[in-house]
């Protein structure tokens, strides 16, 4: 994966399409809502497009993916996300 082009060319769908693949291949259907698979590659995907995350893990198993990108003084911009998801339901009406 090629962090970068997801910022640098939004042309270019092949690296967001195989980042968003890998993340969907981890289960963290909740319950129980374990999220280590995802906040590992989100952890390696930021350390690779040059940030510095961090872990912060109140509960064993669900871990949250920090990220403070310094810009001086001012306002602040926080974005929240869930790293977990709802149970596929039955796969076999996946397609």
């Amino acid at each position: 994966m090629k962090p970068e082009c997801i910022f640098s060319d939004p042309a270019n769908e092949r690296d967001a399409v195989e980042l968003l693949r890998a993340i969907v291949q981890q289960d963290s259907s909740n319950p129980p809502g374990l999220t280590v698979g995802v906040a590992d590659i989100a952890l390696t995907w930021l350390k690779a497009a040059g940030f510095s995350p961090e872990i912060i893990q109140a509960v064993p198993d669900k871990p949250n993916v920090v990220v403070d990108l310094e810009n001086g003084p001012g306002p602040h911009l926080v974005l929240n996300a869930h790293l977990d998801t709802i149970p596929p339901g039955n796969k076999k009406m996946w397609r």
